[in-house]
């Protein structure tokens, strides 16, 4: 063999060999010769193949908790410890112990979940979603107060303001409503742009929690901006009407309706207040609008014959309540109250054929039990109208399907008689 040719072999072996060393293998050069990985190579393989089975551990994680199979996830996400340290990789060694905080919260073991949250907090303190897991923790563990601190926490650090509503919340549900409301105001200021919008969002929780004065002080608070807020009239009309004070929820319903986006519900509203207060023509005007200009127009349909029933006007409100019982709108409703009318008019076979509906339907059992006694009466028919006195008297008892129509009956009689 020629030098020049023996030359080119022994350069294209170690060429090769080369190769082999920096892809972590080994290669026989010839007869029983071997050249041996070299400690950089050993190691780089090493790490290849950790970082694979990292990789393949993670994936399998992931894939199992979007399956809700959070056992296995758990099994995976310890695999993955195997191969992923805190000195090596502190964010990925973090976050494989925030999903296994919470993988352990899923399946209720809360202090496997604390544990592993904790541990995650403590390698990465600025974690969120960790603190967030952490906090439906200490919540579905009771642990109110903890959970409040944790929400404000991450608010703090993530600037994500709307869990203070959340915050709020916990702190009304430890009893703590000045704290709650404290929380909450924190969260309007922080979620809205003017002191308006702010003062509007904290009177519509005070209004949902009851506590109406307190909200009625904070939209009137509003109302006094140089630009108060769209809805500050109409909600603070919504808690004089809770309170019972009708005068003052009808005359701030009536500025919303002039002035405010609310103009459909407010004038519906108002209607029922007028409607409550007895000022029935008032009432009737305010229905009759909203039937013009479809605000809820089926119900204020119903409540103008009501209204026009109890003032006297029992022929127009017939009209209204046959376009009820003809549209199958509010019908049972509606039956009920033509029933006066037609036994107003001696018209005793349709006041029955109408009560006897509502009856069937099992609209207000008490009062239609008691108003189809009341047509059997001046029928003459004694044993029928006993058998319904009796029928209304056990309705009553059983507290079947009552809503209020029998209060106005004496009303409705006292209006048909005069």
């Amino acid at each position: 063999m020629r030098e020049d040719e023996m030359t080119n072999r022994r350069k294209r072996r170690f060429r090769r060999a080369l190769t082999a060393l920096l892809l972590g293998e080994t290669l026989v050069l010839g007869a029983g010769i071997y050249i041996p990985q070299t400690a950089y190579a050993q190691e780089a393989s090493s790490q290849v193949l950790q970082e694979q089975r990292l990789n393949t551990w993670y994936a399998q994680a992931i894939q199992s908790i979007n399956d809700g199979d959070y056992k296995n996830a758990i099994m995976c996400l310890d695999g993955c410890m195997i191969y992923c340290t805190k000195e090596s990789n502190p964010v990925l060694y973090a976050d494989i112990y925030m999903k296994r905080g919470y993988c352990s919260m899923m399946l209720q073991k809360y202090d496997d979940a604390l544990e592993a949250l904790n541990t995650a907090l403590e390698t990465d303190p600025e974690l969120t979603n960790a603190m967030l897991i952490r906090a439906s923790v200490y919540s579905e563990t009771g642990r109110l107060e903890a959970a409040a601190n944790q929400l404000e926490k991450y608010a703090e650090i993530s600037g994500d303001n709307s869990v203070l509503e959340t915050v709020a919340a916990l702190y009304e549900a430890m009893g703590d409503p000045e704290k709650a409301f404290e929380s909450y105001q924190d969260y309007a200021g922080k979620m809205t742009e003017t002191e308006a919008d702010k003062l509007l969002m904290c009177g519509v929780y005070q209004m949902q929690r009851g506590a109406y004065e307190e909200a009625i002080d904070c939209f009137g608070q509003c109302l006094e901006q140089e630009e108060p807020a769209d809805g500050a009239y109409y909600n603070r009309g919504m808690c004089y009407m809770a309170l019972g004070d009708y005068e003052s929820a009808i005359s701030d319903l009536g500025q919303s309706v002039e002035t405010e986006s609310f103009a459909n519900e407010a004038l519906y509203t108002k209607g029922t207040c007028e409607m409550t207060i007895l000022a029935y023509d008032d009432a009737i005007a305010d229905f009759t609008r909203c039937i013009e200009q479809g605000a809820d127009p089926d119900n204020s349909r119903i409540n103008r014959g009501i209204c026009l029933l109890l003032s006297g006007q029992s022929e127009e409100a017939l009209a209204d309540f046959n376009e009820c019982v003809e549209k199958d709108i509010n019908a049972d409703e509606a039956r009920f109250y033509r029933s006066f009318v037609n036994l107003a008019n001696e018209a005793y076979e349709e006041a029955v054929e109408d009560l006897t509906a509502c009856i069937d339907h099992g609209y207000d059992l008490p009062a239609s039990y008691m108003q189809r006694a009341q047509v059997y009466k001046e029928m003459g028919n004694d044993e029928a109208y006993r058998a319904d006195m009796e029928a209304s008297q056990t309705a009553q008892q059983d507290g079947s399907n009552g809503d209020g129509t029998g209060d106005v009956q004496e009303a409705l009689t006292e209006a048909l008689t005069e």
